[in-house]
């Protein structure tokens, strides 16, 4: 059996987005005089995470540019609770700073909802919509989906608060645990 060929990401770097604060965007050219995609992430992922396998195909015919939302991956870190709105001006913003002046907006999971509140607040930049596995809300009125979204916000919170060193042992406790766990930790 071969081996798989190493994961090739398209180039990323920290944007700085006036007034909102700096997120992490990869950005692959595509081929001169292309149209732009801004790829939007789900719940609980990154970019990378959702993203990854589309990068390739999609920049032979496209400009792509991924960004990770808010309180997610290497996104812009706040102490307030954020909204999806505020996730949607972020896109907008990223393109503004990368000097694209209209883009394809592509929602997968919560990133639907984003690409269509990004649709409906910058009109003027998001030239179409790509939704994926998505709804035209992310959370629906339903008590306990709420409570999980209150859970994890508690539990994000939680993390933010605890210090460096007690997150990294913590963390490096758990990954030992699962493996001594697993066939892995043999």
């Amino acid at each position: 059996m071969s081996a798989a060929p190493p994961l090739s990401l398209p180039p990323g770097r920290p944007v700085h987005l006036p007034g909102r604060g700096t997120t992490f965007v990869r950005d692959l050219a595509g081929p001169p005089g292309a149209p732009t995609v801004v790829l939007l992430h789900g719940w609980a992922a990154t970019a990378d995470l959702n993203w990854f396998p589309s990068y390739e195909a999609l920049g032979r015919h496209f400009r792509v540019i991924a960004l990770d939302h808010r309180g997610h991956g290497r996104g812009i870190r706040s102490r307030r609770p954020f909204r999806l709105a505020d996730c949607a001006d972020d896109a907008a913003a990223v393109a503004t700073e990368l000097g694209v002046e209209r883009f394809i907006a592509v929602g997968y999971s919560m990133g639907g909802p984003i690409a269509q509140l990004a649709w409906k607040r910058h009109r003027d930049v998001v030239s179409g919509l790509v939704l994926c596995a998505t709804d035209t809300r992310f959370a629906r009125s339903d008590p306990r989906i709420q409570a999980l979204f209150g859970g994890m916000y508690g539990l994000s919170m939680a993390a933010r608060l605890t210090p460096p060193l007690i997150r990294r042992r913590v963390m490096g406790d758990v990954v030992t645990r699962r493996l001594a766990g697993s066939p892995l930790g043999d």
